[in-house]
């Protein structure tokens, strides 16, 4: 949709006066859908390309215009704003059988399709579908030149995503969870403490009362003296981190719950939790798979604390990035909670959650649905 840029007046190109959009969605630049045309400039048309390249590489857009077409226009803006298309590669091998005609146009077969999209062109590609435009190429000449140069074999400017990249975008879709995973940091004594009452009516409904109390009583001790004890400056001799303390108790959570090892398996898994919440991804994912052996070998396969920490250790390798690993232990997961657990069990629901959100990554939204 062409804009005036030399007048100033951008309050009638882009939208009717009743804020629809104006456009055909799939090809629509994130920002033309938030309908704020002060934003809008040619990077539009740098977006819209980059579906039209989407397109000619995998015979398909990167949002399904049928399902765009069928939503009102919030959820269409949303989608568009979003969600994140996955890379044209991706989507070719989650295609079935539309993927053969798809490559028979392209004089490839589906494999090798894939293969040459894999690398330079995804990057191409997504690069152009950058929700920020600062982030997209800023000229068509840019583009073009990437193009030529991936056409005569020479390295190309645009790159993978990194992993850091990745997880500052994890943190903007997610800011209210990664927001409040900080505020318990902060509020360590507080967000314990929570856990703390958890972990005692957890152990009092399957062991002797008792038996409870202890554990209670020495989770109390390990918060007071490893956790909170260990971030005061007077006692490290510096200004401390909540995190720096968590790191320092952990290393001494084996010796102290020798005894009471189901426990520090909790434990683990309370703290994989805190870790995910603040971004820290390759600590939570190290944390959690400690912990999810440990429930393994102490209580059975089975058991909902089990279940509990790998939808935890899922829901990490998925933001990581590791789909077939998430897939691998969410589905695992998702198999023995069918024949353990209720229907409405919170812990099945989650799983199920968890299990179609993984599904949903990778295209397979016709299964995720059910989920």
């Amino acid at each position: 949709i062409a804009k005036a840029l030399s007048t100033g007046d951008h309050t009638s190109t882009l939208t009717h006066p009743n804020g629809s959009l104006v456009g055909t969605p799939a090809y629509m630049a994130p920002e033309q859908a938030r309908l704020d045309n002060s934003t809008v400039d040619t990077r539009a048309d740098i977006y819209s390309l980059g579906v039209v390249l989407y397109e000619l590489l995998t015979g398909t857009t990167p949002f399904d215009e049928s399902e765009l077409q069928s939503r009102n226009i919030a959820d269409t803006a949303r989608v568009i704003c979003d969600d994140e298309p996955p890379s044209p590669s991706t989507r070719l091998s989650t295609l079935g059988d539309e993927a053969n005609g798809s490559a028979d146009q392209r004089s490839r077969d589906p494999r090798t399709l894939t293969a040459t999209l894999r690398g330079a062109l995804d990057w191409i590609v997504m690069t152009c579908l950058e929700k920020d435009p600062d982030r997209r190429y800023q000229s068509v000449g840019a583009l073009s030149d990437d193009i030529h140069r991936h056409l005569a074999d020479e390295p190309v400017f645009a790159s993978p995503q990194s992993a850091v990249y990745r997880t500052r975008k994890f943190v903007r879709r997610h800011r209210v969870g990664v927001a409040v995973g900080a505020v318990c940091l902060v509020f360590l004594v507080g967000t314990i403490s929570v856990i703390a009452i958890a972990l005692s009516r957890t152990l009092a409904a399957e062991r002797e009362v008792q038996r409870a109390q202890e554990d209670t009583e020495a989770f109390n001790a390990f918060l007071i003296e490893d956790l909170i004890g260990a971030a005061s400056p007077e006692r490290s001799g510096h200004t401390a981190t909540v995190v720096s303390a968590i790191e320092r108790a952990l290393g001494e959570l084996d010796e102290r719950f020798a005894e009471r090892p189901i426990a520090g398996a909790r434990i683990r898994s309370a703290i994989g939790d805190v870790y995910h919440g603040l971004g820290l991804l390759e600590e939570s994912r190290a944390v959690l798979e400690r912990s999810l052996a440990d429930h393994r070998r102490l209580l059975t396969a089975d058991a909902p604390q089990t279940l509990s920490t790998s939808r935890s250790l899922a829901a990490v390798l998925h933001h990581l990035g590791r789909a077939e690993e998430a897939e691998s232990v969410i589905k695992g997961a998702h198999t023995l909670a069918e024949s353990a657990l209720d229907p409405d069990d919170p812990t099945m629901l989650a799983i199920a959650a968890q299990y179609g959100e993984v599904l949903q990554a990778r295209g397979a939204h016709e299964e995720a649905e059910p989920m």
